[in-house]
């Protein structure tokens, strides 16, 4: 089965949350969480490397003075140290700004005030998206829909039944027929190019006329 990297560091992200839930689960489903850990964590390995790479010289002086701008205008504990507080949608940490209007204003003439930081960033992360949608061939281990555990949060039982749960083959056959629908929605969605002569027709219907 073909995963994409962007869908491999989810799902072992997903895979190593359930494990360490210590939540009473199914002997064969947790069989299935192990064996299949070991087939993709190399892939999200490497996919994570790419986020660790050192940046541009650019780009690190920015993102420090992005972090001292992040500090100075967040709210503060009782030892003075910065609140962060976790996205729930990216269950990223971050800091918990005061005034957000103000922080915004700020950070975007900080962004101005380095233009090749920008640049830099955009390229890397164009970098970064190219590589997250590459796919990879994965032979999962799978098991029968009966192991799956009522208990995992919708996320994390969406990742499990996509890449870990066994489909009838008509579950199969409109998986590839929504997909196929997917790509020919996408075809009609793009715009035919236009002529690069606009003049061509004119050019044709003279020829005509002089004969």
């Amino acid at each position: 089965m073909k995963i994409k990297n962007i869908d491999a560091l989810e799902l072992s992200k997903v895979i190593e949350g359930i494990l360490v839930g210590n939540v009473p689960m199914p002997s064969k489903f947790l069989y299935a969480l192990e064996r299949n850990k070991n087939k993709i964590k190399p892939i999200a390995m490497s996919v994570q490397a790419v986020y660790s790479a050192t940046p541009s010289k650019a780009v690190a002086e920015y993102e420090k003075e992005r972090v001292k701008l992040c500090v100075s205008n967040s709210k503060k504990d009782k030892a003075g140290k910065p609140i962060i507080i976790t996205d729930p949608a990216t269950r990223q940490g971050q800091y918990d700004i005061v005034d957000r209007v103000k922080f915004d204003k700020d950070l975007l003439g900080l962004l101005k005030a380095h233009p090749q930081a920008q640049k830099d960033g955009e390229v890397r992360q164009d970098e970064i998206n190219a590589i997250l949608h590459e796919e990879t061939d994965v032979d999962f281990y799978q098991i029968g829909p009966e192991f799956l555990p009522d208990t995992l949060s919708p996320r994390s039982s969406g990742f499990i039944f996509r890449f870990i749960i066994k489909k009838s083959a008509e579950e199969l056959a409109e998986e590839k027929a929504d997909k196929e629908a997917i790509k020919d929605a996408e075809k009609k969605s793009v715009p035919e190019k236009a002529d690069k002569d606009p003049g061509k027709d004119k050019k044709i219907s003279k020829k005509v006329d002089k004969k």
